[in-house]
């Protein structure tokens, strides 16, 4: 049996005597016992996500995706371009897997409803000019 739940038996017995100073105490020394216990099972079991990928939906091409392994406790950014030639509400599927420090694999799947517009008309009258050849700085490439 735990130490944890020694302590807690032995607070609920002092408590029951009416020995209330003696069950605070041990009450005390349970909850520290038990915060230990669940702070090394958590540290034993690892969070950390091996092999993280991410997938979109067939309509998004994506570029700059690739494969991370993430430590518990961190994050990690990363830096995609997406690029959707269609306009209006589109389904953004995205899947998500990866394997834990044991090698079992996890999966999740989301669902994100996104509004496509036109360009703004600033970046339309830029595309125009590039077009025409009279786009000069600060118009982008």
């Amino acid at each position: 049996m735990s130490d944890a739940k020694d302590l807690h038996k032995k607070a609920i017995l002092e408590f029951d005597n009416r020995e209330y100073e003696k069950a605070i105490e041990y009450a005390e020394k349970c909850k520290k016992a038990a915060e230990d216990e669940i702070s090394r099972y958590n540290h034993a079991k690892g969070a950390d996500a091996k092999a993280v990928k991410i997938e979109f939906s067939k309509e998004f091409e994506v570029k700059g995706l690739k494969e991370l392994n993430i430590n518990s406790g961190e994050e990690e950014k990363l830096s995609i371009v997406l690029k959707l030639n269609e306009l209006g509400d589109v389904p953004l599927e995205l899947k998500t897997t990866y394997k834990d420090a044991e090698g079992k694999e996890y999966s999740a799947e989301n669902l994100f409803m996104l509004n496509v517009t036109e360009p703004a008309e600033e970046k339309k009258e830029e595309e125009r000019r590039r077009e025409e050849g009279t786009c000069f700085l600060p118009c982008r490439a």
